[in-house]
């Protein structure tokens, strides 16, 4: 019994030191989407400005966040000039719960998003937690990430959007819209 015991503990300590020894960029990674990807996964596709965000306790008692969007241009799913949104978490009461990795929204700032079906529970999120929500400044969608387009090079080509050299790419909005009316409707 007492040999079973030490086997244990050791178990026990080499799993400790293997956790403990993990770099932290490891223990949290988000595997980057291909644009073809998100916009298969997303219901909902549009940019606008960010009017009213509010957090509080939903009926099941977690922490929400609702942000109320004015939709500018919808490329689809967004069907009314106003669309608000329930993610999981955010700042109530004190207390703090967030999301590692989730793009949570900013009253003011105007965005192009690309969000999961709504759940159940009345949820949804940018599709990727982050990656499909993007800052619009000056009539350009900014930070798309070179990797996120790296597998339609004809598209690119196609829209006139030079080949990245940086790791984001900034594609004005309407452009944006068109590439991904394109890809919606299967263009290579």
């Amino acid at each position: 019994m007492r040999q079973w015991n030490r086997w244990y503990w050791l178990l026990f300590c080499g799993l400790l030191c293997w956790v403990a020894s993990t770099p932290p960029h490891a223990q949290a990674q988000v595997r980057t989407i291909e644009l073809r990807e998100m916009i298969q996964s997303a219901e909902t596709i549009f940019a606008g400005r960010v009017t009213q965000v509010r957090s509080g306790l939903d009926q099941r008692g977690d922490i929400v966040t609702h942000t109320t969007f004015t939709v500018e241009a919808n490329v689809k799913g967004a069907n009314s000039m106003t669309l608000t949104i329930k993610q999981f978490g955010g700042r109530w009461n004190g207390r703090t719960l967030l999301i590692p990795h989730l793009r949570y929204f900013q009253k003011g700032e105007r965005v192009m998003v690309m969000l999961y079906p709504v759940s159940d529970l009345g949820f949804t999120s940018p599709v990727g937690l982050s990656q499909a929500a993007w800052t619009v400044s000056n009539g350009m969608v900014t930070g798309i990430t070179a990797a996120s387009l790296k597998q339609i090079p004809a598209l690119l080509k196609k829209y006139g959007i030079a080949a990245a050299t940086t790791t984001t790419v900034s594609i004005p909005v309407a452009t944006f819209s068109a590439l991904v009316r394109d890809i919606q409707k299967g263009g290579e």
